[in-house]
């Protein structure tokens, strides 16, 4: 999706298969203009599931990309926040592959060296995180 005339229009959209790995490698990064910014709705293999990617070329024009980063919480709410599992944020087309978001996926999940305590803290706080079920109506974007 790209913003044209300061509205959210869909610049392509593809068929979806069983394999989504194999979906992201033959539409991604093809699907990007050189410069221009647009967000990116990749749906993966869970209920609900989707990647929001965000492409914001450097070399964009100053007004596009302040167009672009006022709408990217407007667009979140609008779609549902909760269908959301990854946000990927990308400013250089050459990101926009498989093998570069499984790396950052990697990285995201890597905890890195941690002391004793650290260690602690993180698992109390995991055994304290609680999934509180959604009592509103799943959204979506409005017409």
């Amino acid at each position: 999706m790209r913003i044209i005339s300061e509205e959210l229009c869909v610049n392509f959209q593809g068929k979806g298969t069983a394999d989504w790995r194999a979906d992201f490698k033959r539409h991604l990064p093809d699907c990007i203009d050189a410069f221009e910014p647009c967000y990116i709705l990749f749906r993966i293999d869970e209920p609900y599931g989707w990647i929001l990617m965000s492409f914001a070329d450097d070399r964009a024009p100053v007004r596009e990309k302040m167009v672009f980063a006022a709408t990217w919480a407007t667009f979140k709410s609008e779609f549902g926040q909760s269908n959301i599992r990854y946000e990927y944020h990308v400013t250089d087309k050459k990101e926009m592959t498989l093998e570069a978001f499984e790396k950052w996926l990697s990285s995201k999940e890597d905890l890195g060296p941690m002391s004793e305590l650290e260690k602690e803290f993180y698992n109390a706080h995991q055994e304290l995180k609680v999934t509180v079920p959604s009592v509103v109506a799943a959204q979506t974007v409005r017409g």
